[in-house]
C-alpha cells in the first residue's frame, strides 16, 4: 500500500489516511474498537509524533509519542473529565501537574 487510503481490518475497525511501503506513515486515523482510536502522525505502523489517543475505558491523552510510547508533554483527560498536564518517558509518567479546567 502506497499513498492515501482507506483499510478494514474488521467491520468495526480500520485505519483511514497515509501509507508508506505497506505501513501507516503520516497522517491517519485508526479505530480499533468501539472507544479505542488514535488520530495523528504515524511512522512504522505505530503512533509517532502529535497525537490524540482514546482508550478502551475512554480516557483520552493528547500529546507526542515515539513509536508507539507516550514522550515529552501532554495532557491527559479522564472520562470524568479531570484533566493533567505530565511529562513522559518511554511511555512512564514522570512529571504530573493537575488542571483546573
Amino acid at each position: 500500500m502506497e499513498g492515501k487510503g482507506l483499510y478494514y481490518y474488521s467491520e468495526n475497525s480500520f485505519y483511514e489516511g497515509n501509507w508508506k511501503n505497506n505501513e501507516k506513515s503520516g497522517f491517519g486515523y485508526a479505530k480499533m474498537s468501539y472507544k479505542e482510536c488514535y488520530q495523528g502522525l504515524w511512522q512504522r505502523d505505530l503512533p509517532h509524533g502529535e497525537g490524540e489517543y482514546q482508550y478502551p475505558n475512554g480516557d483520552t491523552f493528547k500529546g507526542n509519542f515515539v513509536y508507539g510510547k507516550r514522550e515529552g508533554k501532554g495532557l491527559y483527560i479522564y472520562e470524568s473529565g479531570k484533566k493533567f498536564f505530565g511529562i513522559w518517558h518511554d511511555n512512564l509518567l514522570i512529571e504530573k501537574s493537575e488542571k483546573d479546567d
